[in-house]
């Protein structure tokens, strides 16, 4: 018995490390749908979760192609010597049984919140203006887009700020009163001057995650401030995830240079293009992304590469509006690879997922005020 501890200890080690066998491989698959292997990949969860994602997206190795029997749909998967990743080739039509309480995908929602307090729910409201604040007209474009239009002999007044809100199953976009154009992603919320007519500078402030093509204005910085950090530009294309269920606060740079200061602190780092900033506790760690997977949301798409289940089922929980219920721990540390699109039913993307044989979601609605719940179990 204790022989049998020590073997799937070390199996699970050697696997993680990428220095497993296509027999260890074999051997572990075994074992994990079994159930045998949760303890100890609990223990690895347990550690820094992106810091183990970004060892992987920074140390790449050769492709490895081993055959395992899976499910009649599935002959082969490709994994690759970082872990369990598998390429969801998008050619390939999964034809998944349509999951009872099937969801539809998030769209344009949100409230927006003038500086009299006044809510409104732009969902509801009808294109055209919406209100005048501090001499700017506030407009709903057709396009969807919030607009704010200065007036054009803008005078310096006391600030006003709106506030903008999108709910979970959300998102919106706004065109500032500079033409900064920003997007926000669901659960998120920008709050920003109405005007900046009289200011040095173009502050607002931000909470879950957004995309931001900043206009130039070398006399007036622009800066997104959150809980822990502050980005200063001039003018650039950048993405901020600040979402407090993220492991870390993660800023990515698509062009021009950002600085990001720590707020109550000295930490500061300057970013080019394809960096992206991760920040957890005091300091900063850079590492080089590809952008375009860090605004893939923005796109409306996702896009995965070595991100694990628990990652992954994160965003599809925010953009579909349902909780998350792992029966199996062990399969939050799956990796997955691929592209989906954000406008699918849910049903279409957990199905893609369970392409890999080793995980199986059930979609449940406990109560009708309760949002849906995805549970998530490894194959048996």
């Amino acid at each position: 018995m204790e022989k049998d501890k020590e073997f799937q200890e070390r199996l699970v080690r050697r696997y993680i490390n990428n220095q497993a066998t296509d027999e260890e491989l074999e051997a572990y698959f075994h074992l994990l749908q079994q159930g045998a292997l949760d303890d100890y990949l609990e223990k690895y969860m347990k550690e820094d979760e992106d810091a183990f994602l970004e060892h992987h997206q920074t140390h790449r190795s050769p492709i490895r192609r081993i055959r395992i029997q899976v499910a009649a749909a599935v002959a082969v998967l490709i994994f690759l010597s970082v872990g369990s990743l598998l390429f969801l080739l998008n050619k390939r039509q999964t034809e998944g049984v349509v999951l009872a309480n099937d969801v539809a995908p998030g769209g344009n929602k949100a409230t927006l919140t003038l500086a009299d307090g006044r809510m409104i729910s732009l969902i509801e409201a009808d294109n055209g203006q919406l209100a005048i604040q501090s001499g700017a007209a506030v407009m709903k474009a057709a396009n969807g887009q919030l607009v704010y239009v200065a007036a054009e002999n803008e005078v310096a007044g006391p600030t006003s700020y709106n506030t903008i809100v999108t709910p979970r199953g959300g998102q919106y976009q706004i065109v500032l009163p500079d033409g900064s154009k920003v997007w926000l992603n669901a659960a998120s919320s920008l709050k920003y001057p109405v005007t900046f007519a009289g200011l040095n500078e173009r502050r607002v402030e931000l909470t879950g995650e957004g995309y931001f093509e900043v206009e130039k204005d070398k006399n007036r910085p622009f800066l997104v401030e959150s809980a822990q950090q502050t980005v200063e530009v001039l003018g650039t294309q950048f993405n901020v995830n600040v979402y407090p269920d993220e492991p870390a606060i993660k800023t990515t740079l698509l062009e021009g240079r950002v600085r990001l200061a720590a707020r109550g602190g000295t930490s500061a780092v300057t970013l080019s293009p394809g960096d992206q900033a991760i920040r957890k506790g005091a300091g900063f760690r850079i590492v080089e992304v590809d952008p375009e997977q860090a605004i893939a949301w923005k796109n409306d798409k996702f896009v995965f590469d070595r991100e694990s289940l628990q990652s992954i089922l994160r965003k599809v929980g925010r953009w579909y509006d349902v909780e998350i219920e792992f029966q199996d721990l062990a399969a939050k540390g799956i990796l997955f690879g691929g592209t989906m699109s954000r406008f699918d039913h849910i049903s279409k993307v957990l199905n893609k997922l369970e392409v890999t044989g080793n995980v199986q979601f059930e979609m449940v609605q406990e109560t009708d005020a309760a949002p849906p719940k995805v549970v998530v179990k490894l194959k048996r």
